[in-house]
């Protein structure tokens, strides 16, 4: 073996150290992605952030928002009523999970005087019709067609989850997708009991 041989097998052994090392980073990564997954995964651990918007307890903002079918909607024209508003969009993977838990709620509870709006974010009512189509999806859904009701909600990702009691304030708020027991839990303690 020559000394050019010795110097060529110590740079692929470089290489192979320097990708496993990555290897392992990128395994680290996972780990601690799916760790903090499982933690959030029914969206409760996202309630500790929800106080420190300044939102919980706070009157909810009124907008007035087209649904699908052209009319008006007016979140205070629904005072007296418990109100989910989850802001979502058709391009949203963690959205894609949680529409059709919306979707069981309200066909379930929409006799309690329970309303969900699903709030669509800035796109076509061409691209929301498809994707409600698609999914299946009967639930009311109005368009934030220029993204102001997003921004004076101050919603950064979706989707988001507001809460709100029959008084018009929010109860309670919720980031990323929340499953069906965190949306009952946050229904019965937060809106229906006011």
């Amino acid at each position: 073996m020559t000394i050019e041989d010795a110097r060529s097998i110590g740079k692929v052994l470089k290489l192979r150290l320097a990708f496993a090392a990555m290897l392992v980073v990128a395994a680290a990564f996972a780990v601690v992605l799916l760790l903090d997954q499982d933690q959030a995964s029914d969206g409760l651990s996202q309630d500790s952030s929800a106080s420190s918007t300044g939102w919980v307890g706070t009157q909810a903002p009124d907008f007035k928002l087209s649904s699908m079918d052209g009319s008006l909607v007016s979140l205070k024209d629904l005072k007296g009523k418990a109100v989910v508003l989850n802001f979502w969009a058709t391009w949203c993977i963690p959205c894609r999970t949680e529409m059709p838990e919306l979707q069981h709620v309200y066909s379930e509870r929409g006799n309690e005087g329970l309303v969900i709006l699903a709030v669509n974010v800035e796109e076509s009512q061409g691209q929301v019709k498809e994707y409600l189509d698609e999914m299946q999806l009967t639930l009311p859904v109005i368009l934030d067609r220029d993204g102001k009701v997003r921004e004076s909600y101050r919603v950064l990702g979706l989707p988001s989850s507001f809460f709100i009691g029959k008084d018009g304030v929010i109860k309670a708020v919720g980031f990323g997708a929340l499953n069906r027991s965190a949306l009952d839990r946050r229904i019965n303690s937060a809106l229906l009991t006011d």
